[in-house]
């Protein structure tokens, strides 16, 4: 049976009387039952041996055909300290900070896993991510938009192809859907996928009455008229309908003020 202080008031004690009997009952040899519920009163999460819940959003049923959390898990031994050092030797197989390598050789990473929790914790839908390293964040909270979310995982490689892949996806009838965007030029459905490197960034800008836009820019090598490069801008924008995309190919060298484009570079 689970107590709450909220379902269950007490008769009204002052605080210098609650204290002396509680006080009273510690001395004598008798405890108060621990609480067997998380932190903020929410019940506890089912959450898989040597991994760690990294960050949650709330489900609504209203919105996401279900109630619950959208939570991201990863191994319990990542911090925001190791990372670099674990990433490093997870994909090249070297790091210069023997005590992670130690971690590692003794036992593998644990795959990161995108889960849906219900009201009691429980896991309902699990995503295994193909790498152990992923953040997970919200795109669009308003009450006119949908909730839509990124999952960005870290990829291995080298030069120009280091970096993430990011898919939109959103949460329908309780599941994980990944999201499409209608290509404005063919009206085709595509994939949104966003890619981060050496070539290439995007950004989520917040965008007034629907949710938010997203911002996706390519570096591309032109071979066409010898000019040596090419930009690509990208623009996501959501609204009743759905997300759309716009294109603008455009000349240049990809070197910006900041690193990333103005918006009104963007279609």
């Amino acid at each position: 049976m689970t107590y709450s202080i909220e379902n269950h008031p007490p008769a009204p004690l002052s605080r210098r009387r609650l204290l002396r009997l509680m006080l009273a009952g510690s001395a004598a040899g008798l405890s108060c039952p621990s609480r067997p519920w998380a932190k903020d009163d929410e019940p506890p999460h089912d959450i898989p041996a040597g991994y760690k819940l990294e960050i949650r959003h709330p489900l609504k049923t209203r919105t996401h055909g279900r109630s619950g959390h959208l939570a991201l898990l990863v191994d319990q031994r990542i911090t925001a300290l190791s990372r670099p050092a674990m990433e490093e030797y997870y994909f090249f197989g070297y790091t210069e900070d023997t005590e992670v390598a130690k971690t590692m050789d003794a036992q593998a990473l644990a795959e990161a896993q995108m889960v849906i929790h219900d009201d009691d914790g429980k896991t309902v839908e699990t995503i295994f991510l193909g790498t152990p390293f992923a953040r997970l964040r919200a795109v669009a909270l308003t009450s006119s938009a949908p909730h839509e979310f990124v999952i960005e995982t870290s990829q291995g490689g080298f030069g120009q192809f280091t970096g993430t892949y990011g898919r939109v996806f959103t949460i329908e009838q309780g599941a994980i859907r990944y999201s499409t965007a209608i290509d404005d030029e063919t009206n085709a459905p595509e994939d949104m996928v966003l890619q981060r490197s050496p070539g290439t960034d995007w950004r989520i800008i917040p965008a007034s009455g629907r949710g938010s836009d997203i911002y996706q820019v390519i570096c591309r090598s032109d071979e066409t008229d010898g000019t040596g490069f090419g930009e690509v801008y990208v623009s996501y924008r959501l609204d009743k309908t759905g997300w759309h995309k716009r294109r603008r190919m455009g000349q240049g060298f990809c070197t910006w003020t900041d690193g990333f484009p103005v918006l009104r570079a963007f279609p």
